[in-house]
């Protein structure tokens, strides 16, 4: 009997998308075929129906390209290294014809401190992206992300089961879609990004505030002062 012919992976013409937005369909199928039948209806979820919206309506479309095309192909480079600790994420921008060097950091929120340090850095990546968008800086350029979690990378070009990395994966794809970027992502050893390291685990001791639980509990007896303050 002749072989199969194999068919084409979707990736190489339309990149990473196409993994990301197969996520949902792909544990369906893997779900049915394990306690239903192809004859049997399956419950459909919020992330399927965004799948399939993605693919009916042609956005998948802003992603194509020839094979043989290099993706990114004469657009400017912009190279963003990120990292992530347990109480914060820094990443910077390499310099480059789009402009100078670029250095960010800011502190995750405390639900996501206690969260994994797969969606701690993705999370630096996708708010990193939007800080470092300075008039434009990324708009319709090939952005590179180094960052020392495999984990990461693979998110960032397959999306993942979990759901949260998911969100944040459609998030990062978001921001691309809307600025016309075309992303990438690579692995580097911790010893080769330690200046990304090294931001994310700076604390600034003078950067305090009172916890609101406080204000409302004094509040009848100090004036309303929440009321004219919190605004």
């Amino acid at each position: 009997m002749p072989k199969p012919v194999p068919k084409p992976n979707q990736w190489f013409v339309l990149g990473g998308v196409a993994r990301l937005f197969a996520r949902a369909a792909a544990v369906l199928i893997a779900d049915t075929l394990t306690w239903g039948s192809w004859a049997s209806h399956v419950p459909g979820s919020a992330a399927l129906r965004r799948e399939l919206e993605f693919w009916l309506t042609g956005s998948f479309r802003r992603h194509q390209r020839g094979i043989w095309e290099p993706r990114g192909a004469g657009l400017l480079l912009e190279t963003l290294h990120s990292d992530a600790s347990e109480v914060a994420w820094g990443s910077w921008l390499e310099p480059s014809l789009g402009g100078p060097e670029l250095v960010g950091h800011s502190y995750l929120t405390l639900s996501d401190r206690l969260k994994s340090s797969t969606l701690r850095e993705l999370r630096g990546i996708s708010d990193s992206l939007r800080a470092f968008d300075v008039a434009g800086r990324l708009r319709g350029k090939r952005v590179l992300v180094i960052c020392d979690n495999q984990a990461v990378h693979f998110v960032l070009e397959s999306g993942s089961r979990h759901e949260e990395l998911q969100e944040l994966a459609l998030a990062v794809y978001a921001f691309c879609a809307d600025h016309a970027v075309v992303l990438s992502s690579l692995w580097m050893p911790k010893e080769f990004e330690a200046r990304a390291d090294a931001l994310s685990k700076i604390r600034d001791h003078d950067d305090w505030m009172g916890n609101p639980a406080i204000f409302h509990w004094a509040d009848p007896w100090i004036g309303g002062v929440w009321r004219h303050t919190r605004g």
